[in-house]
């Protein structure tokens, strides 16, 4: 018992190293550790670490005779496999600030949470693979803050509950599930998610990416697909955040967003849509209405895409409310299952190409400026009404080609182009 580092290694393939009297640094507000390493480990006492920022402690296969052995977290050793249970993670404390490792990203194999994971005297958890991480029915992660860092895939579906969350998995594909919402920041020395393709979840609660002081806070090179699934759960990117990926594009489902950070998507298509069915679109505030996704300009500025689509194909009215003109954008699609309005006049459009895809009536009839629209009102019995200052071209858009309604008044108001 001291405030040093202490490391306890049971060396040889499948050595079992026995917990069982105390182990500690002495539990003060310093950075001491304890690094324990071992094929198996049988864990009856309590491992307790300093508690200050930087203290952590390291559970992980011995590598040296055997450098594959996988870990199973919440099940029993096993050949080549180092089991750790719920009931052993528990006898580890590192305090208000201090970190559990499991694993090894470098050396150790897959790992599999097989049982409900809820360490009871740690806040952060870091599981460590030199493979892949998933998880069997039934073993759920629960923790504070939650690191994975892996050299494969990342996959954990089921009913996972953490608040922060920061991934180490560049170009595999991460898909991960929370219960009730949780922010995207920085676990024990990582900060944010790298992935390829990169599928977020949250059940019940709301989804936000922090500030991490990098350039990127979300950097994936596959499709990335952010979802808020409950009704009117925000989705969130904060001041000088950023979410961005290299290719597949950018999809983002919650009934609210929030965007004062950026969504970069570099010759690509974002996608940002309500996760309830029905729900309002209003394009020009953002005045957090319940059941209705709004962005106001600043917000649309701060997406960058060759294609921005807003709305899905059963999303409610959209609502022009203000003048917008998302400035990194060439297409702006507007999908809705109802029609589009200006209110009285007060909206419009500024945009190099527009597509508008809905099912009934479109009333934009004065302020906007686009060089070619494409318009498809699926009921042809309603009419399509657009103005445009300085003439614009009819033709194709975001896979929407030409003018289809029963009754159409294209309007250039200035100009010469052609309609």
């Amino acid at each position: 018992s001291n405030a040093s580092n202490i490391s306890i290694t049971a060396g040889g393939d499948d050595r079992v190293l026995t917990v069982s009297q105390a182990i500690t640094t002495g539990g003060g507000a310093d950075t001491s550790s304890v690094t324990l390493t071992a094929d198996k480990m049988t864990i009856g006492a309590g491992v307790t670490t300093g508690t200050a920022a930087g203290a952590f402690a390291l559970l992980q296969p011995e590598t040296v005779a055997d450098a594959v052995d996988g870990l199973d977290l919440g099940g029993a050793d096993a050949t080549n496999t180092l089991g750790l249970t719920d009931a052993e993670l528990d006898f580890v404390n590192t305090g208000a600030s201090g970190v559990l490792r499991v694993g090894s990203a470098s050396t150790s194999g897959n790992v599999v949470v097989s049982a409900a994971l809820t360490p009871g005297n740690t806040v952060n958890l870091s599981i460590l693979s030199g493979g892949t991480i998933t998880q069997s029915v039934g073993g759920t992660v629960t923790e504070t803050g939650l690191r994975l860092s892996a050299a494969g895939d990342v996959t954990l579906n089921l009913a996972n509950d953490f608040d922060t969350l920061a991934v180490s998995a560049a170009s595999q594909t991460v898909a991960i599930t929370d219960a009730d919402g949780f922010a995207v920041g920085t676990v024990d020395g990582v900060s944010g998610i790298a992935g390829g393709q990169l599928t977020l979840v949250s059940t019940t609660g709301n989804v936000s990416v922090s500030d991490n002081s990098v350039a990127k806070d979300v950097d994936a090179s596959g499709a990335v697909s952010i979802t808020a699934s409950a009704d009117n759960a925000s989705f969130t990117v904060a001041a000088n955040a950023n979410v961005e990926t290299s290719s597949g594009g950018v999809t983002i489902t919650a009934d609210d967003m929030d965007l004062s950070g950026a969504i970069t998507a570099t010759g690509q298509t974002v996608l940002l849509k309500s996760a309830t069915a029905g729900d309002a679109i209003n394009l020009g505030t953002n005045a957090a209405v319940p059941n209705t996704l709004e962005l106001n300009d600043a917000e649309l500025d701060l997406v960058t895409a060759t294609t921005l689509r807003i709305g899905a194909t059963n999303a409610g009215a959209i609502t022009v409310s203000a003048a917008v003109s998302p400035g990194s954008v060439t297409n702006l699609s507007l999908l809705s299952d109802a029609g589009i309005g200006d209110n009285l006049n007060a909206g419009s459009i500024t945009v190099t190409n527009l597509r508008l895809d809905v099912d009934t009536a479109v009333d934009l009839s004065t302020g906007n400026d686009v060089d070619t629209l494409a318009v498809n009102v699926a009921d042809a019995s309603n009419a399509l009404t657009f103005g445009d200052t300085d003439g614009l071209t009819v033709g194709v858009v975001d896979g929407t080609t030409g003018v289809t309604t029963n009754n159409a008044q294209v309007a250039p108001t200035g100009g010469a182009k052609g309609t």
